[in-house]
C-alpha cells in the first residue's frame, strides 16, 4: 500500500503553502477534521496559481519523484506577475527592473526569482579562490528557457567584459536538495588561463529567452 505526501506552493518547487510534512498545529495547517476513518486538514489559500507536487511513500518510506519541471517561456512566465497594462508599459521589458533590486526581469526569469519582490542576496558567490583557480556559485530555475554565460572583466569598464573561455572553464550542474525547481551550477575558473589582471571581476550575462 502507498501513502501519498502533497506540496503546494505559489513558485515552481515551493512550499510556502504545505510542505511535504507540517507538525500537528502548524500555523498552516487549520481546522482538522475526520473524514472517512482519517484525518484531513484544510489550509487556507489566496486567489491565484499555485504548484502542486504529490508524491508517493511505500512501506519502507522510500519516495517518488515529482514531475518533471515543465520549461516557460520569458513571455508565459511574465504573465504570471505582471498585468497586460504593466507589460504593455514595458515594466516586464527584459531589461526592465520594476523591483529596484538591480536584477533585471530576464535575470529574475533565469534564477527563478519573484521580479515584483526586491531581493537582496547574490546572484552569484564565491566558494573558495586560490591563486590558480577561483570557484563560482550560482541556481538558476528549471522553468527558464534562457542561458546564461559567465563573463569577466578586469576593470568594470564598460566594453571590457568578455566571456570565460571554455578552456578556463569546468562547469558542475545538480539538482538543489530543498527546491526541485532550481538546479545549482559550480563553475570552476583557471585563473592563468586568463588575461593578467591583478584582479578579476565576473557576472552572469543571460541570453534572451529560447521560444
Amino acid at each position: 500500500a502507498f501513502e501519498y505526501e502533497i506540496r503546494v506552493g505559489t513558485l515552481a518547487g515551493g512550499s510556502d503553502v504545505v510542505s511535504w510534512a507540517h507538525p500537528a498545529g502548524h500555523g498552516q495547517q487549520v481546522a482538522p477534521q475526520l473524514v472517512g476513518g482519517r484525518f484531513q486538514r484544510f489550509v487556507p489559500m489566496p486567489m491565484g496559481p499555485f504548484h502542486w507536487c504529490v508524491r508517493a511513500v511505500d512501506s519502507g518510506w522510500r519516495r517518488s519523484h515529482c514531475g518533471s519541471i515543465v520549461p516557460l517561456s520569458f513571455e508565459d512566465w511574465r504573465n504570471r506577475y505582471y498585468s497586460a497594462e504593466e507589460i504593455a508599459r514595458g515594466d516586464a521589458a527584459s531589461g526592465a527592473d520594476s523591483d529596484g533590486d538591480g536584477r533585471a526581469t530576464l535575470l529574475e526569469y533565469y534564477l527563478g526569482s519573484d521580479p515584483t519582490a526586491p531581493d537582496g542576496s547574490a546572484d552569484l558567490t564565491i566558494g573558495k579562490v586560490t591563486p590558480t583557480t577561483a570557484t563560482l556559485l550560482w541556481e538558476h530555475s528549471l522553468e527558464a528557457t534562457a542561458t546564461a554565460t559567465l563573463v569577466v572583466s578586469p576593470a568594470l569598464e564598460a566594453g571590457s567584459w568578455s566571456a570565460v573561455p571554455d578552456s578556463a572553464l569546468t562547469l558542475t550542474e545538480t539538482a538543489n536538495p530543498t527546491n526541485t525547481a532550481l538546479s545549482e551550477v559550480r563553475a570552476e575558473v583557471d585563473l592563468n588561463t586568463l588575461a593578467p589582471s591583478s584582479r578579476q571581476f565576473f557576472r552572469l550575462q543571460v541570453g534572451e529567452a529560447v521560444p
